[in-house]
């Protein structure tokens, strides 16, 4: 058998071992790469496949990341700013120094405080109650006639928040604070006095905000507008124990 398979190369022509010799490489080279190469092509594609998955997630992972550290910056804004605002409520402490600080407040826009009279921490108003109170629009000819009284008359003009119900209900709740009012007896030295302390209240150091205010009386003497005012202002119940 040995000798017939040798005798069989032997016999072969040059264009047959030429065959023969491109049958065994590429036999050889199809084993090579079905055993060896395509394992190993298989392995690179999973793990490019992973790989692919793992800069997937990294990326999500980065851009959750980056989210997250805006929305912490943004958190840190907004605290910061509400750290701000409670800043600005009235406590316990603030009480002695209202009147003071709002007479300074009332002096410097031209004016000057008659009575003051803080009232008590208050409760939400009740809304049907607010809205059963009567309110009157502050028209050019009603002013110019408040402003004509004689001296020391009260007049008849009540100028009142038109709003219906508490608009600070919900900053109340959500901040634990009770609005407080600051009743006010105050001469002005003409409208633009009176109008200057208003725009001024947004500078006070604590939040006060006009909830109304009364013409009572004008003097001819001192060229004074009397009027009864209200402030609101927010009390910070957390402070108050």
């Amino acid at each position: 058998m040995k000798d017939y398979i040798l005798n069989y190369f032997r016999n072969l022509s040059y264009r047959e071992k030429k065959m023969l010799s491109f049958l065994l490489s590429f036999l050889f080279v199809v084993f090579f790469g079905v055993f060896f190469l395509l394992p190993q092509a298989q392995q690179f594609i999973t793990q490019k496949s992973t790989l692919d998955s793992k800069e997937l997630q990294l990326n999500e992972y980065k851009n959750k990341s980056l989210a997250l550290a805006a929305l912490r910056e943004d958190f840190n804004k907004v605290s910061s700013e509400i750290d701000r605002i409670k800043s600005r409520f009235i406590t316990q402490n603030d009480m002695a120094r209202m009147y003071v600080d709002l007479s300074n407040l009332i002096e410097a826009s031209g004016g000057t405080i008659v009575e003051f009279k803080p009232e008590a921490v208050v409760q939400t108003p009740n809304v049907q109650q607010k809205s059963q109170q009567q309110t009157n629009v502050n028209t050019g000819a009603a002013f110019s006639k408040a402003v004509m009284q004689p001296a020391n008359q009260p007049a008849n003009i009540n100028v009142t928040n038109p709003s219906v119900g508490n608009p600070y209900a919900s900053a109340e709740k959500i901040l634990n604070v009770r609005t407080i009012k600051f009743a006010l007896k105050v001469d002005f030295h003409g409208y633009e006095s009176m109008k200057k302390f208003i725009q001024s209240l947004s500078t006070f150091p604590k939040i006060l905000t006009l909830d109304n205010f009364q013409v009572v009386g004008y003097s001819e003497k001192d060229k004074t507008l009397r009027l009864d005012m209200t402030l609101d202002g927010f009390y910070d119940l957390s402070k108050s124990k």
